[in-house]
This record gives structure tokens, C-alpha cells and sequence, in this order.
């Protein structure tokens, strides 16, 4: 199960009601409690903290599916590319003729070209399929370990979320949902 899947709605809430500029306290008072509920709790600075630590866990797992894909692709085919590299310089030939008209050419390096240039090319290296089974399998539990992680810290987020609305909805005056929205100190825990 993908993880993505389940923060896709978080984002789409979050999006429907952010707002990008601060609302004055007549804008704030002219929206009902429930819509005020909502956005105390969406500018809680605890919420975003939370929402940023999905986003990180989610592009942990996206980053060990990527491992975990490269590897079976490996053992797949039996064998890793590496990387062969050399410096290549710069060659000049140089022709004498002899008294008798014969040509003869040296090709030496170039003593000007200092640097040269790096070519590399991909060698086949044969693998160790235990090993690479061993790290699928690695990858493997850290990604289902991620997962379940996320989707709990996700349950607790979307509980802890509609506790704000409640609690913001039901025991805040509009000037103290005001204050929180401002602050960003809704009681998001």
C-alpha cells in the first residue's frame, strides 16, 4: 500500500483551507465557527510540524523503494554495472623523414594538456546473489516498518486534527480563535 495514497487527502485539505494571507479579525468574524474551527487549526504551527514530518517519512520510503527496486532489477540480471574510469591526454604525432625518404611518425602525449579528460564506461561486475537478497529483504522490512509507521502517525494527525476543530468549534470565543489563528497556537495535540 502506498502511503502517498493516504496523505493525498491531508494535502488536498490543507490546500482547500490554507489561506495565503493572514484574514483580519472582521474577515475572521464573518465566517462561521465551523469555517474559523478550520482555520485555527490549519495555521497551528503543531500541524505543520506534523505534516512536514509525513512529507520526510513519506520520501524515506519513496527513497528505500527506489533501493529496493534497483536491487531486484540486480538480481535480476545477475550482475551490477560499474563504473571504469581513466584519464585520456590529448596525443600529437610528429613526422620526420629520413635522408633515405623514409617517413617516420612518433605520437606521444601532449605536454600542454595538463588535465586531460576523464571517460569512463560501465563494466558488468558479477554479484553475490545472497547479498543481494539479503538486502532486498532488508529493504524490504524498512519499507513495511515506514509504512505502518506513517499510517499511524497518520491516524494520530487526522484524530488529533478533528480533536482541534472540536475543541476550537466548541470551547473558543471568536476573539480567542482569532488570537490562536494569529499565533498559530491552535490546540493542535
Amino acid at each position: 500500500m502506498q502511503t502517498y495514497n493516504l496523505l493525498a487527502p491531508v494535502i488536498f485539505l490543507c490546500v482547500l483551507t490554507s489561506c495565503t494571507t493572514t484574514k483580519s479579525l472582521e474577515d475572521f468574524n464573518a465566517l462561521s465557527k465551523v469555517e474559523q474551527s478550520y482555520l485555527v487549526c490549519d495555521n497551528a504551527k503543531l500541524k505543520k510540524v506534523m505534516e512536514k514530518n509525513l512529507r520526510d517519512r513519506e520520501r524515506y520510503i519513496d527513497d528505500y523503494r527506489q533501493l529496493l527496486a534497483n536491487e531486484r532489477q540486480i538480481l535480476q540480471q545477475g550482475y551490477r554495472l560499474a563504473q571504469s574510469c581513466e584519464t585520456q591526454y590529448r596525443e600529437i604525432t610528429r613526422c620526420t623523414e629520413s635522408s633515405n625518404g623514409r617517413v617516420q611518425c612518433i605520437t606521444q602525449r601532449d605536454p600542454e594538456d595538463w588535465y586531460g579528460t576523464k571517460v569512463c564506461k560501465d563494466v558488468p561486475v558479477a554479484i553475490e546473489s545472497s547479498y543481494i537478497e539479503k538486502k532486498i529483504e532488508e529493504y524490504e522490512s524498512e519499507v513495511a516498518i515506514a509504512e505502518i509507521s506513517v499510517q499511524g502517525n497518520l491516524r494520530y494527525y487526522n484524530q488529533a486534527r478533528r480533536n482541534c476543530i472540536q475543541q476550537v468549534h466548541q470551547s473558543m470565543s471568536v476573539l480567542e480563535a482569532y488570537e490562536a489563528y494569529i499565533e498559530g497556537t491552535g490546540p493542535f495535540d
